[in-house]
């Protein structure tokens, strides 16, 4: 078939009939059409396009064109001064690419306008918010999320005054961490970056997981007694809420979650033989999930329907293998030729994800995903790297973690995959030598991660990511645990 350009090409030809009597309105080596027929007077004008520009020809002559674009000239048609009918350039529709947003606090997200019809040559727009103090925007359409709440951005063309709006939903940023308060780790709940204590500072302590159901704020973690054991511990907006074990040996709470009213814990309880047992709390009754005559931990908990999730690892010989439990039944996840531990688990889809890290018998580290069972490393296996965070949302899979940059240090840094591709974190410190994102979550479009960047003394700090930009949490410390709501 001879193509546009060809020299066997047929050039279609824009053409007007007058009482039977044919006007070619085009050359013969034109490629052209003619759309629609108006007549004013004893003229008569047609509305088609020529080499891809819309035109308007007047009494079989060109009458105006507009060069923009590959659309055509239909029936648009104005009285202009006398001259009778011309193309009208104005704006007659606008429409932005989202009819809605959802951000955390902090996050940005720049929203474009187009405007109808395509040869429209007055394009300029302004753009408002009726809520500046939740979300604001910039001339070019950038919305930035300041405060919990709700804001109608409105984008209007300077001619003609067309709108359209974008509702955008601004939700609160909980990070759960710890602290350097006086020279001793607190235990710490940031709300859009704010710090609240959680305990009075006496005893050390740290936050390791939060989730928000409702008007409720969970908090899971852990502080040392007056025996000085670690105390595992759940805070409910601010307060203590349940003591999950009562001292005699330590425990420690590390994933919090709520569903069906009730309030679901993994974490760890020591028996009497000072070994470690993976330990799932159900409204602050505890049940153990593996055999105390081997050590095993319960990091991360989840639901879905009826079922309740946990991942970990137990003790086999001196391998660390990786391990969920659904409903208290466990199922191995790694093997015993390597160790390997399961850090993070979601249930989404109809399916089950485990995140975790997995130590090869060469000694290389490795961050991989266990879909339904299934294995697959995620990491490029040349340099370490471990997963600890985990995040399901749109038929994507985030993971986040730490990676080595230079085969040569010993640090990680922070990282976060999303269906197996890196996703860069800015270092945030001006002198970093290693981090990691422990924890990740997905709200809308953007993703949020909260962890730790190390400076060359060796000292933590504690910060979060928002698409990729790093936020201090202002100091010493360290974000475990992140939820948007």
């Amino acid at each position: 078939m001879a193509g546009r350009g060809d020299s066997n090409t047929l050039y279609p030809r824009a053409l007007l009939w007058k009482n039977g009597t044919l006007q070619a309105l085009t050359a013969v080596l034109s490629y052209a059409s003619a759309n629609s027929v108006h007549v004013s007077g004893s003229d008569a004008f047609v509305a088609g396009q020529e080499e891809l520009k819309a035109k308007v020809w007047r009494n079989g002559k060109e009458h105006n064109s507009q060069a923009k674009g590959e659309s055509v000239a239909n029936s648009v048609f104005a009285v202009k001064g006398g001259e009778g009918p011309t193309l009208d350039t104005r704006p007659t529709k606008v429409t932005l690419n989202k009819a809605a947003l959802q951000l955390g606090v902090g996050a940005q997200e720049k929203l474009t306008a187009a405007i109808e019809p395509w040869y429209a040559t007055s394009r300029a727009v302004t753009w408002s918010s009726n809520n500046p103090n939740a979300a604001s925007v910039a001339s070019d359409g950038t919305v930035t999320a300041h405060s919990q709440g709700a804001a109608a951005i409105t984008v209007t063309t300077v001619d003609g005054g067309k709108t359209a709006t974008c509702q955008v939903t601004v939700a609160d940023v909980l990070v759960a961490g710890w602290r350097n308060v006086s020279g001793r780790k607190v235990a710490t709940l940031w709300t859009n970056k704010q710090p609240q204590s959680l305990t009075n500072g006496t005893y050390e302590s740290t936050a390791e997981s939060v989730y928000s159901t409702g008007t409720d704020v969970f908090v899971a973690g852990c502080e040392q007694g007056i025996s000085g054991k670690s105390v595992a511990r759940v805070w409910r907006n601010g307060s203590l809420y349940q003591n999950l074990s009562n001292g005699a040996y330590d425990a420690a709470a590390y994933s919090i979650c709520v569903a069906n009213s009730n309030v679901y814990v993994a974490g760890i309880e020591y028996n009497s033989q000072g070994r470690p047992v993976a330990t799932l709390w159900t409204n602050g009754t505890a049940r153990r999930l593996a055999d105390d005559t081997y050590s095993s931990y319960a990091y991360s908990v989840t639901t879905s329907g009826s079922d309740v999730y946990v991942a970990g690892e137990y003790r086999s010989g001196t391998r660390q293998v990786a391990a969920i439990w659904k409903n208290s039944a466990l199922q191995a996840l790694g093997n015993e030729a390597s160790n390997s531990v399961a850090s993070n688990v979601a249930a989404a889809n109809g399916r089950v994800y485990v995140a975790g890290t997995e130590v090869t018998s060469s000694n290389m580290q490795n961050a991989v995903l266990w879909t339904d069972g299934a294995y697959r490393r995620i990491s490029d296996g040349r340099t370490r790297a471990m997963a600890h965070g985990l995040a399901v949302s749109g038929g994507s899979v985030y993971l986040s973690g730490g990676r080595q940059e230079i085969s040569v240090s010993s640090y990680n840094f922070p990282i976060i995959w999303k269906d197996g591709e890196r996703q860069g974190l800015s270092p945030g410190l001006s002198l970093t030598i290693g981090g990691y994102a422990r924890s990740v979550f997905v709200f809308g479009d953007s993703i949020y991660a909260a962890g730790v960047l190390r400076d060359v003394t060796d000292k933590d700090y504690a910060f979060m990511w928002v698409n990729g930009e790093a936020v201090s949490l202002g100091g010493l410390g360290e974000g475990r645990g992140i939820f948007v709501r």
